[in-house]
């Protein structure tokens, strides 16, 4: 057998493995299945999560929390505020620059913070501001208030690592999603670790949402992480039996 007939079962294998996977992705989570599957950075199953895992966008919709593939776009961050808008050309590792454009004036450059994302909480206005490149891994929520013609930065708390997104909990606080941890953030400045070194570190943590069950959700590659916003303690739900294996395949031919 020459090497032109291998290919052929090698590829049925693989668009097996992806038509399996795509019929077999419950919408809702709540019909997703528990695993207590871990594994280690050189582990098999952590390379083809992070290479060529589907990363999946948890979203609520009438009232439940359902699931999508990330469709990631990189775009630069901004938020309409009374009297103009507030944006960053974050350029990673290349620089930042954070606008204060009032009205349809020019805008005008306030700072060099690395912002992810603008959001409000009860008419307060907070950015997520870090970076992970190389060596460094940081990451702080900022403080916007305004000024007589410009704005006020100020950190209200310094996170484990680059953040990811924030979403609204209450009036008075907020959840962040850095790399590796989920914390609670107040609008007084105190934070509240909630998991530390999750299993989502390295694996695109992209998304989080709040249900009105008690429990906030992170979509990452291949599975999702359900924590108990009370404890702490984090569920990981994949979609179907042997996903992690169909992908350490696909890795393979890659």
């Amino acid at each position: 057998m020459n090497s032109r007939q291998l290919i052929v079962p090698v590829l049925l294998v693989v668009l097996s493995a992806s038509v399996v996977a795509e019929s077999a992705i419950p919408e809702k989570v709540s019909d997703w299945i528990p695993t207590d599957i871990d594994f280690a950075a050189m582990h098999p199953f952590y390379g083809a999560a992070n290479r060529v895992g589907t990363v999946w966008d948890v979203y609520k919709s009438a009232g439940n929390v359902k699931v999508r593939k990330n469709a990631w776009k990189q775009d630069y961050p901004s938020i309409e505020v009374a009297g103009g808008k507030l944006l960053c050309a974050n350029d990673g590792e290349f620089g930042s620059t954070v606008f204060w454009q009032p009205g349809k004036a020019e805008k005008v450059a306030i700072s060099h913070d690395q912002v992810q994302e603008f959001f409000s909480v009860s008419d307060h206005i907070y950015a997520l501001s870090g970076i992970a490149h190389g060596g460094t891994n940081v990451g702080e929520v900022l403080s916007f208030v305004r000024a007589e013609k410009t704005w006020a930065i100020s950190r209200l708390c310094k996170l484990a690592d680059e953040p990811q997104v924030a979403v609204p909990e209450t009036t008075k606080t907020f959840l962040v999603l850095t790399y590796s941890s989920l914390c609670r953030v107040s609008i007084d400045g105190w934070i509240q670790l909630l998991v530390v070194s999750a299993r989502w570190n390295g694996l695109h943590p992209r998304s989080l949402v709040v249900g009105d069950d008690g429990f906030a959700y992170v979509g990452f590659s291949q599975r999702i992480a359900k924590v108990d916003l009370k404890t702490g303690d984090t569920t990981y739900l994949i979609p179907y039996e042997g996903i992690f294996e169909d992908d350490v395949k696909i890795d393979s031919v890659k």
